[in-house]
Order: C-alpha cells, then sequence, then structure tokens
C-alpha cells in the first residue's frame, strides 16, 4: 500500500500514479494530499490494517513500517502483516495475500456490524 502519498510523490514511486491520483504534486495540490495522504492522518479514527508485500518493487516495505511506527506511537489501532509476493498480490483471489485481505475485512465488518446494532440484538437472533 501506499501508506505515505507525500513520500511517494517525492521519490516518483509507482510511475506517477499518485500524481495522478491527486491531480498533481504535493506543491500543486497542498490540500489534497492533507486530507488524502495516510501518513498525514495518524492517529486514523478507525483500525488500520497494512498488508504488504516483502516482494513488492513498487512501493518499499518501509512506507509501511514508517506508517505503523507513527500509529504505534500516537496509540492508534494498526497493525501491518508482510506477506510473499508483490505489489498487487493482494488482489489475486488465490493468494494467501488476498486471504489475509478478506479476513481482515470480515472482522472489521463484523466488528462494525455489532456496534451498529442496538442493544440487546444479537446476529444469530436476527435483527
Amino acid at each position: 500500500p501506499v501508506a505515505a502519498l507525500r513520500a511517494a510523490a517525492d521519490e516518483g514511486l509507482g510511475g506517477g500514479a499518485v500524481l495522478a491520483l491527486c491531480g498533481g504534486t504535493p506543491g500543486q495540490q497542498p490540500g489534497r494530499y492533507r486530507i488524502a495522504d495516510p501518513s498525514a492522518l495518524v492517529p486514523a479514527s478507525c483500525p488500520v490494517h497494512l498488508i504488504h508485500g516483502r516482494d513488492d518493487d513498487i512501493v518499499p516495505i518501509s512506507q509501511s513500517q514508517r506508517y505503523r511506527n507513527a500509529a504505534d506511537r500516537a496509540g492508534a489501532n494498526v497493525s501491518l502483516t508482510l506477506g510473499t509476493g508483490g505489489h498487487f498480490t493482494h488482489l489475486d483471489p488465490t493468494s494467501r495475500a488476498c486471504q489475509r485481505l478478506r479476513v481482515v475485512l470480515a472482522d472489521a465488518l463484523s466488528a462494525a456490524d455489532l456496534e451498529a446494532r442496538p442493544a440487546g440484538i444479537h446476529p444469530s437472533i436476527g435483527g
């Protein structure tokens, strides 16, 4: 993942993908980077789980590690899974990274569903 858009833009990561996403450089679009750059939003108001491939040759693992370390220092709920594969491995439904992503998403959705239920309503009972 790109956990630091400003750094990715400055380093030219992803062949210009960050510049395309934000519509320009940090100097040209400072407001967009301020609200879209995960590293500028530490601590996040929700749990963050980073999944990064050890063989990622597009975004260095150090981006995810720096984000995790900053979030840890801020007392945020953050975790990092380093898996096999490269930058796009998590998009392959047969990969372990995609399986891990599904588990993380299912857990997050389950927790959000339980938080949204009125007191006394249990998912196995319905409602």
